[in-house]
């Protein structure tokens, strides 16, 4: 869905993180998704909603019919902004 999201311009960019478990945090993946400002980011369930919709008209596939709700568990929701950026896209300099 992140995909089509990211082609709509409903995001901005996502990633998806491999961390170390450890006994504080027992998790070894990290979604981050990145929206374009806090328009964009306070639109994003509706519009994720739309895309689910048209992706899927017959509602989500489930394993084994676990909901997400019996699997899944956010342990950290972390807002922020950033303060410092570069990128290393290559521009085309003129002499």
């Amino acid at each position: 869905f992140r995909d089509i999201a990211l082609k709509k311009g409903v995001i901005k960019s996502y990633k998806i993180l491999s961390a170390q478990a450890d006994f504080v945090a027992d998790f070894d993946l990290i979604l981050i998704t990145e929206y374009a400002d806090s328009l964009q980011y306070h639109k994003g369930e509706e519009r994720f909603g739309e895309i689910i919709k048209s992706v899927r008209p017959e509602g989500p596939v489930f394993l084994n019919a676990l909901r997400p709700g019996d699997f899944r568990m956010t342990l950290f929701h972390k807002t922020s902004e950033v303060l410092f950026a570069g990128d290393r896209k290559k521009r085309k300099v003129k002499l």
